[in-house]
């Protein structure tokens, strides 16, 4: 199980957020791991930290083993 605190987010440029993991599997062994689709309106690094880049809407995933979860941002 993978789940986050929340599916959406509304930045505005310039700003930054955290993915907040709600739950994980107990016991699991994978690293997780976090990717970013159109990174021109905003991007992830390798610890959940999201940085708003330009005003658009991005998808962010979130993933863990066999798991994956989208992140809908839009940039303001």
């Amino acid at each position: 199980k993978l789940a986050v605190k929340s599916r959406k987010m509304n930045l505005n440029k310039g700003d930054t957020a955290v993915i907040n993991i709600k739950s994980l599997t107990a016991g699991t062994t994978s690293r997780v791991k976090y990717s970013s689709v159109n990174r021109k309106a905003a991007k992830v690094d390798a610890y959940g930290t999201v940085k708003a880049i330009k005003k658009g809407t991005a998808k962010l995933y979130v993933a863990c083993g066999t798991k994956k979860v989208e992140i809908k941002v839009k940039v303001s």
